[in-house]
């Protein structure tokens, strides 16, 4: 009774060891071309619609992080998407020949959605 007490304990106990799956991740990406760091004074003023205007960036930031960060020194950093403007496309006519009234912004715009933010101490 003994033996077959223990041979079921080792036998379900290596079972459940191989059973687990591998649950690390390598992360391989050495690609940083669409990341971008950037040190800048934040101003809250300089909110738009999709986030803050930042460095040339829009930079996804919620507004009571917003209050925080505001007139402080910060580090921002993170993946840079692109969004195309109404000038990089061709214009769109309808059927009378006219060109329909569009909403946007001209120029293709950058964005920064997840960004790590790292506040900057003055040197003292």
């Amino acid at each position: 009774m003994r033996q077959s007490l223990i041979i079921l304990i080792s036998t379900l106990s290596t079972a459940t060891l191989y059973g687990q799956k591998n649950t690390v991740v390598k992360y391989n990406n050495h690609d940083t071309t669409n990341f971008v760091s950037f040190i800048v004074k934040f101003d809250k003023k300089c909110a738009t619609k999709d986030g803050y205007y930042l460095g040339g960036y829009v930079v996804n930031i919620d507004k009571s992080q917003s209050t925080r960060l505001n007139g402080q020194t910060i580090k921002i950093t993170g993946k840079v998407s692109i969004e195309k403007g109404l000038g990089s496309e061709a214009s769109k006519q309808n059927e009378n020949g006219n060109s329909p009234v569009v909403q946007g912004r001209l120029r293709d715009t950058k964005h920064i959605e997840s960004p790590t933010i790292e506040i900057i101490k003055p040197k003292n």
